[in-house]
């Protein structure tokens, strides 16, 4: 039986800086809490807030000069945006090519999105296309309909200079770290763990088996679904 963690402990340890920058910013907004009160909140980031709040204190001060409804969001804007600049972002390098964020890939790296389909430039069949390889008159589907030479070797030296051409032409995608993201929580990076199919359409709902959920919050879904189950079962006894 997994141990339950309580729900609003789990989030605090899962959510990013930005988001309980946000959260701690709001409950600043209500006039009902002061700093310490906030702080008290989040004690395993009390180092890293108290400055970032600190700022945002001053910026609420000069809000207070202008309350209509469009000048405190205009306001707030400012101060989320003043905030953000506070918060360290660390770039990322491609763990494939080099590559840091916001630069393009070397050529030829398996981290590459093509900027026609959206997915992996190195194995998606969009250079075939682009380039006039495919022909259903011509070769057959054991090949994709392409040059079986092509299918077995890839493009030539000089086919791949002209995919680059194409593709720098409609504009390469350049590379940004996006994480994976726990749709329950909001935890960046949580570890993989592997359930059968069968068990994961049983315990997660249609819509959201496409996504990414942490350990903890499946186990806590399991535990919840099996709880109500086990609850209904009795009852009909």
């Amino acid at each position: 039986m997994p141990v339950k963690m309580g729900k609003e402990r789990t989030m605090r340890l899962a959510c990013s800086l930005e988001h309980v920058l946000d959260e701690c910013l709001s409950q600043l907004d209500t006039g009902e809490f002061g700093l310490e009160e906030v702080l008290a909140r989040y004690p395993e980031r009390e180092a890293e807030l108290r400055p970032l709040l600190q700022t945002a204190m001053m910026v609420r001060q000069a809000l207070r000069a202008t309350p209509s409804p469009e000048a405190t969001a205009v306001g707030r804007q400012r101060l989320l945006a003043a905030v953000a600049r506070k918060v360290k972002k660390e770039r990322a390098m491609c763990h494939d090519c080099g590559a840091m964020e916001g630069e393009l890939h070397q050529f030829g790296c398996d981290m590459e999105s093509c900027p026609y389909c959206g997915s992996q430039l190195i194995s998606c069949g969009c250079c075939y296309d682009k380039l006039g390889l495919r022909n259903d008159r011509l070769y057959t589907k054991n090949t994709d309909f392409i040059q079986p030479e092509v299918y077995e070797h890839g493009l030539s030296e000089e086919q791949g200079r002209r995919w680059l051409e194409i593709l720098e032409e409609k504009g390469r995608i350049p590379w940004i770290q996006y994480p994976n993201i726990c749709a329950k929580c909001g935890a960046l990076w949580p570890v993989m763990f592997a359930v059968p199919n069968e068990e994961w359409e049983k315990y997660v709902e249609p819509a959201m088996r496409g996504g990414m959920l942490c350990g903890s919050c499946y186990f806590w879904i399991k535990e919840l679904i099996d709880q109500y189950a086990e609850e209904m079962t009795e009852d009909e006894d």
